[in-house]
């Protein structure tokens, strides 16, 4: 348990994520506390579906979600990955932040 708080606190990264809708694009920026930061670029033509991670137990009440982004190539892309953010641990947020995205993207 040590190890990895001592992991999180070196590799705790902000994400930023952008719903492009003028350039029809997800954008990611992913910025690390040590390491290089990375910008994703996701073109709405590359994504074929929106699907929801569900981690975590319901007994010890640490369930979370995250939105994934399914391209073509079958690639899976998290959006949040792990990330602390508002609503992480709420089933309806992450449902209506796929539908939001869904309807952007025209899926």
């Amino acid at each position: 348990m040590v190890i990895l708080g001592l992991f999180t606190l070196v590799v705790r990264e902000k994400r930023s994520i952008e719903l492009d809708e003028e350039h029809k694009r997800i954008v990611i920026d992913i910025k690390r506390r040590f390491w290089k930061c990375q910008h994703i670029v996701i073109p709405f033509n590359q994504i074929t579906n929106f699907t929801i991670l569900r981690q975590g137990k319901s007994s010890n009440f640490s369930v979370y979600y995250d939105l994934g982004v399914v391209l073509r190539n079958g690639k899976t892309i998290y959006l949040f990955g792990g990330s602390a953010f508002d609503g992480r641990m709420s089933e309806q947020f992450i449902e209506n932040l796929k539908m939001q995205f869904e309807q952007a993207v025209s899926l």
